[in-house]
């Protein structure tokens, strides 16, 4: 009977335990459904209110989505629910997203990511960034799936990228040449800038920028682009000459500005060949100087003599030749150097002709005043003409032409105005020899013509001599006042 009751305790002691144990139990597995509640609530809470949209695809639908994905798409959840995620997808991203889906739910594929075209209810299309797993969702394979837009970032980059083009264009496309040196090499160097030197881009990068000035001026841009570097001095434009490829020299106006590239410092700047420009107010200078002789010579033979001397001090022309033209043949010609004259080999004309020789060219301008030819300026050059060098040089053949034809004209008005002086000396001279001889006519037909009818004939008509010499005394008088009217003018 002792046996028996020990069993019956130990039974009942096992059977408290056990109960003990299944309360304590149940309790922790309250607690951790409990838990797994919060959890999920907690889980829940954050995909809701996260701004990046979330769902979940199974059996060709949506079985989750959360507000993100909601105000994203612009479809309610419960219209999302009823749509197959494809449906949202722009028509030219449909196919692949397919072609993931199919692959992740059968195992195949882990991960897929792409930048994608979305399509809101409203058909406004939105760029997003689609990332997708497949998972296990209510025992069952699933796709997990969250949508970020990304539509403001890729027009930022868009408009960065077209911002970048045009400025790409603006500096490949630009008439300056653009050039970017650092640490002692050019770094870019634009086609214009290539195209000054006369070499292609890939062959200036790299290469020393003081290879291409001229020797005499290197020393000068290599202290520029050390004070540029070191700030000493504000973006001052400045020249400097230049050496091309095939060792002609031109003149560069440079301007060149201090920037940080790549966290070194380095200078940015722009190139402009000025060269032509240098060059036409240089032969500006010398015809503004011509011009001078122009107006204060008197002597043919001295203008054109002044004129090629200080025409042929302009350092691009080989020769300057002047042939003036009168009475159908060069009536004077002279020429600097004076190796022969270029003129007697010139057929006249009134157009103005350029001819391209061996080594050099050769400008013929004809000097025109008022239509008519006055002779011809030839200029040979070691330089292309330019438009404008040519405008200039027809100006100044004109220019030789006028003052060549009022020459001529003073000339004619000073022969006029000696044989008018001529003139009236012979005037004065012409009307004593004929007034005295009258006189004495007048006198002997009183004295001894006794027929009065005779002698007052005589006296007529030596009255009508008379006044005919009156008359020719009042042009005396008139011939001196034009006299003294040529000499003041």
């Amino acid at each position: 009977m002792i046996e028996v009751a020990i069993a019956v305790g130990l039974v009942s002691a096992g059977l408290a335990i056990f109960t003990a144990l299944c309360l304590h139990l149940e309790k922790k597995y309250e607690e951790k459904v409990k838990e797994v509640e919060e959890g999920n609530e907690r889980y829940n809470t954050i995909v809701e209110n996260i701004p990046v949209g979330v769902y979940i695809f199974q059996n060709d639908k949506h079985v989750f989505v959360n507000d993100a994905l909601e105000k994203i798409s612009g479809y309610t959840k419960d219209e999302l629910l009823s749509l197959n995620p494809l449906d949202l997808l722009h028509p030219d991203y449909v196919d692949r997203s397919m072609q993931f889906m199919e692959s992740a739910l059968k195992g195949d594929t882990k991960v897929y990511s792409c930048i994608i075209k979305f399509t809101r209810k409203d058909g406004e299309c939105r760029w997003v960034e689609l990332r997708m797993v497949p998972t296990i969702y209510n025992g069952d394979k699933a796709i997990l799936a969250t949508v970020v837009d990304i539509t403001k970032q890729m027009d930022l980059e868009s408009q960065l990228k077209e911002s970048e083009e045009m400025f790409r264009t603006l500096v490949e496309k630009s008439l300056a040449g653009i050039y970017l040196i650092q640490d002692g090499a050019i770094k870019y160097a634009n086609p214009k800038l290539a195209e000054m030197y006369e070499y292609h881009v890939d062959e200036l990068i790299g290469n020393n920028p003081l290879d291409y000035v001229h020797p005499e001026d290197r020393a000068k841009v290599e202290e520029n682009i050390r004070a540029r570097i070191k700030g000493e001095i504000p973006r001052t434009p400045y020249r400097v000459r230049a050496v091309r490829r095939n060792g002609k020299t031109r003149i560069n106006e440079v301007f060149g500005s201090f920037v940080n590239y790549k966290g070194k410092p380095a200078i940015i700047g722009m190139l402009f060949d000025v060269t032509d420009s240098v060059r036409i107010n240089s032969l500006l200078e010398i015809i503004n100087n011509i011009n001078g002789v122009v107006i204060q010579e008197k002597n043919i033979e001295m203008l054109i003599k002044k004129t090629c001397r200080i025409l042929y001090s302009f350092n691009d022309y080989k020769k300057v030749s002047i042939g003036v033209w009168k009475d159908g043949r060069f009536d004077y010609v002279y020429s600097l150097p004076k190796e022969g004259d270029a003129c007697f080999d010139v057929k006249m004309s009134s157009e103005t002709t350029i001819e391209n020789k061996n080594n050099f060219n050769r400008a013929l301008i004809p000097m025109l005043a008022k239509g008519n030819v006055k002779g011809v300026l030839v200029v040979d050059s070691y330089e292309q003409f330019l438009i404008d060098e040519v405008r200039l040089l027809q100006t100044l053949a004109n220019n030789l032409a006028l003052a060549i034809s009022s020459i001529e004209l003073d000339e004619v008005k000073k022969r006029a105005y000696e044989q008018i002086k001529k003139n009236i000396e012979q005037y004065a001279i012409l009307v004593d020899h004929i007034r005295n001889p009258l006189a004495t006519i007048h006198a002997f037909a009183e004295l001894y013509v006794n027929d009065k009818e005779i002698s007052n004939k005589f006296v007529v008509q030596i009255n009508r001599i008379l006044n005919v010499i009156e008359k020719l005394d009042s042009g005396w008088v008139e011939s001196e006042r034009i006299k003294k009217f040529l000499e003041r003018y």
